[in-house]
């Protein structure tokens, strides 16, 4: 799927902690084939492409054993990486850390203008576009509530805005004579 996204999109993912590791605890028990609650090297090897979403095709009938042998080199280096307690596996915790690092290489990588990216659907860089489609939906539907708030019925069916909080209410005496607004 063709997505826009900007770094900023990818930064407020990490920062929302329940929907990022909701996320990340999603990947982790796809990855985990043996279901053990860890991952090995040959869990994760051939797997980050897909886990970003950065030009993964496993069907593809081009494969090319260069571009392979690289990809499971830099699998191998992030595995080191995040290895934290040198157990040779990564655990819950340490995958979490090494996908928020890597997520927040590529915001940095995208920076402040907006592209279009091919990702794909279950990818964790689509995650972020969802969420972020979700944040703004939710505040588009919060200016309109607020918006709605704003107004309020004059008695006579019409409806008329309120200023800054306060109700605008035009009290006439029977003079017809303005008496001013009220809290």
């Amino acid at each position: 799927m063709m997505v826009v996204i900007d770094g900023h999109i990818i930064t407020r993912f990490t920062g929302h902690t329940i929907a990022f590791n909701k996320c990340t605890d999603d990947q982790f028990h796809h990855l985990d084939g043996d279901g053990d609650g860890v991952l090995s090297r040959n869990d994760l090897r051939g797997r980050f492409d897909w886990l970003l979403a950065l030009d993964y095709d496993p069907e593809s009938d081009e494969k090319d054993l260069e571009d392979e042998r690289k990809r499971e080199g830099v699998a191998d280096s992030i595995f080191d990486r995040f290895d934290a307690d040198r157990s040779g596996t990564i655990d819950r915790e340490e995958f979490r850390l090494m996908i928020m690092e890597l997520m927040l290489a590529i915001a940095r990588g995208i920076g402040n203008t907006p592209v279009s990216v091919l990702v794909e659907e279950d990818s964790l860089v689509m995650k972020a576009y969802e969420h972020e489609m979700e944040r703004i939906e939710h505040d588009l539907l919060a200016k309109e509530e607020e918006e709605a708030r704003s107004y309020h019925d004059n008695g006579k069916g019409k409806l008329k805005k309120r200023r800054s909080g306060i109700w605008a209410l035009c009290a006439c005496s029977t003079s017809g004579k303005y008496l001013g607004d009220t809290n």
